[in-house]
């Protein structure tokens, strides 16, 4: 729900998310986020000519070989 919302204000979709994650670099260390057990990943790259950064939750909880990738949300940065 958080994302959805997020991403009808700012403007983003999945696509943007997706290239990100394929082709971005880590913007920050990641964090452990207590209230939902996962890591929370800040990973930065360009989305056709803006600058872009994605947070997304990694979850071992169910499969610790391939976790699940939750999207958080997306901010466009300064150009």
């Amino acid at each position: 729900k958080h994302f959805k919302e997020r991403s009808q204000q700012r403007n983003f979709t999945t696509v943007d998310v997706e290239r990100v994650l394929r082709d971005g670099e880590f913007s920050a260390e990641p964090e452990y986020c207590e209230n939902f057990q996962d890591w929370v990943f800040r990973i930065a790259g360009k989305c056709d000519v803006r600058n872009f950064e994605a947070r997304v939750g990694l979850d071992w909880s169910e499969d610790l070989e391939c976790p699940t990738i939750i999207y958080i949300t997306g901010i466009c940065k300064q150009r």
